[in-house]
């Protein structure tokens, strides 16, 4: 029987996910909403029942759910994905439940977050920085990956260039039109002591970040047996190298949702 991801959110992304996952995982991994779970908690006397069958709970939520989600996990034990950005919130000192909190779910963007932070630019070194990101034109906010770059890059939040213009994302971005609706571009430019270096990171469509969620689920399986995660809140920056080893996942033939520049 197929393992269970409760999906946490209404919008395009707990969408992608739940239309998605099951495909990528050979139908190993099926998608159930927390609504849907709740539901049917509510009408069962035994919730083992319900959640027996479920590996884990992501929430992409606008966090109006969240308290009730923690609850849940608190009470189920079930792991939780906290990947919406922009989130206050705490778990009681024994909650019981690992969760793990992530501004992003696309392993080698995760790996070149990490990398950008170690590499130590900043403005107070002297280095003139600039980011740039493109997303969506339905996406509103700047996104958490954008602000942890800014942050590992001394930057201000207010000095990140959002491009939401769907012409100038294809005719100066190069974004292709079917990508439109979802993508994630970010480029770095890092200029002094004599050198400029620019990086750019691209992800099309969203099959990258279901990678990464069917590499979490992997490590929620195999911790069941070893314990290698600790209950309470962990960045997925510090378990890269164990989710690493995870990321191997199927990948449907001519997909290529994930590309770095360096020039």
């Amino acid at each position: 029987m197929s393992k269970l991801l409760c999906a946490v959110g209404h919008g395009n992304f707990a969408q992608a996910i739940c239309h998605g996952i099951g495909e990528l995982s050979n139908g190993e991994i099926t998608c159930i909403s927390f609504d849907e779970v709740i539901n049917q908690v509510t009408a069962n006397t035994n919730v083992f029942d319900v959640v027996k069958n479920i590996a884990a709970v992501i929430h992409v939520g606008s966090g109006r759910q969240l308290s009730e989600v923690i609850a849940f996990c608190t009470k189920t034990g079930i792991p939780l994905i906290q990947a919406a950005t922009g989130m206050t919130y705490k778990l009681q000192p024994k909650a019981g439940f690992v969760c793990i909190d992530s501004p992003n779910l696309a392993l080698p963007i995760l790996k070149f977050m990490h990398g950008l932070h170690e590499m130590g630019f900043s403005p107070v070194k002297g280095y003139k920085i600039t980011l740039l990101e493109s997303h969506q034109a339905t996406k509103k906010s700047v996104p958490g990956t954008a602000v942890k770059m800014a942050t590992s890059l001394g930057l201000r939040l207010d000095s990140i260039i959002s491009i939401r213009d769907p012409s100038a994302q294809m005719n100066e971005f190069r974004v292709p039109k079917e990508f439109l609706d979802g993508h994630a571009i970010h480029q770095i430019t890092v200029e002094g002591l004599g050198v400029s270096l620019s990086f750019e990171t691209r992800v099309y469509g969203r099959e990258a970040y279901l990678h990464g969620i069917l590499a979490l689920i992997a490590l929620f399986q195999e911790n069941n047996n070893e314990s290698l995660l600790a209950t309470g809140v962990t960045s997925i920056f510090d378990i890269l190298d164990l989710l690493w080893g995870q990321g191997n996942t199927k990948r449907r033939t001519g997909s290529a949702p994930v590309r770095f520049l360096l020039w």
